[in-house]
């Protein structure tokens, strides 16, 4: 994450950038040893757990709600309806959290680029964006996660029933493969 958020952050076309995901490593170790490497990572420690119990916890909520008292299987449009609001919940709640991991591991950079005088602590960055700052680039991020959310949650499901529920033989193993391509198809598909 570290490395991505640099390379998103460099400006283009700049002489001495970073010219790829190894490269941003061994430049971040040199020159901030272990710490820099996880420069930004409280937010993430203190929120991701949170983050995905609130998403898996609110795609099983909207999937109860949508089937009701009846034992009918869910249309694969009601599992993506399900999913997109489950993803909807999970960004309100995290955006904020996303914003200040990206604010604290650049901090170095712009620092070092004069942008910044001194690194801010997190309660600083919050008290200086304030509660509508905290959520930019909402509509970005919903633009993204919404249709991760949407073919995730509900090719998850058609594979889970194919795989684990026709058969119990080796269904952690078959819950996570179907975890595995759902995530990486709604990746392929979103990002």
């Amino acid at each position: 994450d570290l490395a991505k958020t640099k390379l998103q952050n460099q400006k283009s076309g700049r002489v001495g950038g970073y010219t790829g995901f190894g490269h941003v490593l061994s430049e971040t170790w040199r020159k901030y040893g272990v710490g820099g490497m996880f420069k930004g990572w409280p937010p993430n420690v203190i929120l991701v757990f949170p983050e995905k119990a609130l998403k898996l916890t609110m795609n099983e909520f909207f999937r109860a709600k949508l089937q009701g008292n009846s034992d009918r299987k869910l249309s694969v449009w009601e599992g993506m309806l399900a999913g997109g609001l489950a993803g909807t919940c999970q960004i309100v709640a995290t955006n904020p959290m996303e914003l200040l991991k990206i604010q604290g591991a650049t901090q170095n950079y712009k620092l070092k680029q004069g942008q910044i005088d001194r690194i801010s602590t997190y309660p600083e960055i919050i008290r200086r964006l304030g509660p509508s700052g905290m959520y930019t680039g909402l509509g970005a991020t919903f633009i993204r996660d919404i249709p991760f959310s949407m073919v995730y949650f509900s090719l998850y499901s058609l594979l889970y029933e194919k795989w684990v529920e026709s058969s119990e033989k080796f269904a952690g193993l078959k819950a996570f493969g179907a975890g595995t391509v759902a995530g990486t198809l709604a990746a392929g598909l979103t990002t």
